[in-house]
């Protein structure tokens, strides 16, 4: 890894969270939700798809170890600050809310370990193609039907910024 190499691609991550940030914020969403999009266009999914001998000069892959250590480190303080800010009192106050959040996180891994030992089943052949589609397709809707928590409560506290 070279630390030349690394600057750049973290400077272009920041620059274009901050950038995503702020135009969503224009357009009245939360700012959270501009840095998912600028990390989902960023990837290579995309940005790796639609034009991939820049991808690879901006990421070049030996940054990326470096970068992934970074960015779990990222959303290890940002867990860390989330926490700091947790008001046990209305936590207590909202226990149905709690509840509910709590019993979609658990659909939301039980949706993934679905995709895990259905995909077993289909190599093993106990399921086939069409019945493994069908299930997978419903396995992603149990998954995609609850938000990722730490971005939820990014998208809360941004919305309690842009009230107050």
């Amino acid at each position: 890894m070279n630390i030349g190499q690394l600057i750049p691609s973290i400077g272009t991550i920041l620059f274009a969270a901050r950038v995503f940030g702020w135009a969503f914020q224009r357009i009245g969403q939360p700012r959270i939700v501009g840095e998912m999009t600028a990390g989902i266009v960023l990837g290579p999914s995309l940005f790796g798809r639609v034009l991939p001998d820049v991808f690879a000069f901006v990421f070049p892959s030996s940054s990326m170890p470096a970068i992934t250590v970074l960015s779990q480190l990222g959303l290890l303080l940002f867990m860390f600050v989330v926490g700091l800010e947790v008001d046990l009192k209305r936590i207590l106050q909202q226990r149905s809310a709690v509840v509910l959040i709590g019993l979609g996180v658990l659909m939301n891994t039980r949706g993934l370990f679905e995709l895990v030992i259905l995909n077993a089943g289909l190599d093993l052949g106990i399921l086939l193609p069409p019945l493994f589609t069908m299930m997978v397709l419903m396995a992603l809707t149990t998954t995609f039907m609850t938000s990722p928590l730490p971005g939820a409560m990014k998208i809360q506290r941004d919305c309690r910024a842009i009230a107050s």
